[in-house]
C-alpha cells in the first residue's frame, strides 16, 4: 500500500490543492463535486486490497479516479506512479496555481463562494521571504484585494494576470476577485 501522507506532500509540495474525503462520501460525489467543492480527479492511494464497500463506493463516484502508487501496479483505475504524479497533474491541466518559486514552503488553499475566488498563501519557511510571481486559473486579470492579516490591511489591486507576492516567514495573504465589493477599499498600484 501507499501511505495517502507521500501523496499529500507530493501535493502540497508543488502548490497542488486536495482535500481528504473519507470513504463514507465516495459514492455522493456528482459531476465531480461533493458539498459544493469541485474536483478535477479523485486520487486513491494504491493498496494491496480494497474493501468491497469501498470499491463499489468508488465505482459509484462520478470523477475521474486514478490510483497512485510507487511502482506500477493493475488496478480497476489508471494507475499512476508517485513520480510521475506532479506531470500527471499539470499535464491534465489540474494545477490551479504556477509560481516561479521553487522550494517547498509557499502553501494555499482556494475556495469560491457566492461568486468570489478567494485564495490564502502562506510562507511556512521560517528563516526566509518567499518573493514570487503566480497565476491563478480562476483569474485571467483584472481588479482583486489583497488581505494582509499581519498588517491588518485589504487594498484593491489590479494586475493583467500575474500576481507578485511577497510573504514574510510564517505571513500569508488573502487573494479575493470575482463578485465582490470594493468600493470602500483603498487602491493600490
Amino acid at each position: 500500500f501507499l501511505p495517502l501522507e507521500k501523496i499529500a506532500k507530493t501535493l502540497y509540495d508543488n502548490l497542488f490543492d486536495y482535500d481528504i474525503i473519507p470513504a463514507d462520501y465516495l459514492d455522493q460525489i456528482k459531476d465531480g463535486s461533493l458539498n459544493g467543492e469541485k474536483y478535477n480527479v479523485l486520487i486513491v492511494p494504491f493498496s494491496d486490497s480494497i474493501p468491497d464497500e469501498v470499491m463499489e463506493k468508488l465505482k459509484k463516484a462520478d470523477i475521474k479516479i486514478i490510483m497512485v502508487s510507487e511502482s506500477e501496479q493493475k488496478s480497476e483505475f489508471e494507475n499512476i506512479t508517485l513520480d510521475k504524479l506532479t506531470d500527471y497533474m499539470k499535464s491534465n491541466g489540474y494545477q490551479d496555481v504556477t509560481s516561479d518559486y521553487e522550494g517547498i514552503y509557499l502553501r494555499y488553499y482556494h475556495y469560491s463562494r457566492n461568486g468570489a475566488e478567494i485564495y490564502m498563501f502562506s510562507n511556512e519557511d521560517i528563516n526566509n521571504e518567499i518573493s514570487t510571481k503566480i497565476s491563478l486559473s480562476a483569474f485571467s486579470g483584472g481588479k482583486y484585494v489583497e488581505y494582509d492579516a499581519f498588517e491588518n490591511e485589504a487594498l484593491v489591486k489590479e494586475s493583467n494576470g500575474e500576481i507578485e507576492l511577497n510573504l514574510m516567514p510564517y505571513h500569508s495573504r488573502i487573494l479575493v476577485f470575482g463578485d465582490v465589493e470594493t468600493e470602500e477599499l483603498p487602491n493600490f498600484k
